[in-house]
């Protein structure tokens, strides 16, 4: 039996309008109907995520999310922070300094924003 199911948002759970399927909606229903705790992943902020797992049911004790790719892990049902690893000030300039040579979109977040 499965603990754990940890999914990303955009092109898996989410479809190509960033919208819920409701067959993905139904599937984790079932998982949690048999105590599986669910995990929403994205590069998005933990502003964004919030809307989906508010979609899902899942803002509850034993969820989790994690946002920034990773760099900031919470609990769901009261946000409570449990890792929270984001660049300082200076590494992100350095970073965003490198890549202006190239032809890429950078995207920054401060705090939420």
């Amino acid at each position: 039996m499965y603990k754990l199911i940890s999914t990303d948002l955009d092109g898996t759970l989410l479809n190509d309008d960033s919208n819920l399927p409701e067959v993905n909606k139904e599937y984790l229903m079932k998982a949690l109907g048999k105590g599986v705790k669910i995990c929403v992943n994205s590069g998005r902020s933990f502003k964004s995520i919030k809307q989906f797992e508010a979609q899902l049911g899942i803002v509850n004790e034993g969820n989790y999310g994690a946002g920034f790719n990773g760099a900031l892990i919470y609990e769901s049902h009261n946000h409570n922070i449990l890792s929270d690893i984001r660049m300082s000030n200076d590494t992100a300039k350095m970073v965003i300094k490198a890549l202006r040579q190239y032809k890429t979109n950078i995207m920054v977040y401060i705090t939420d924003k």
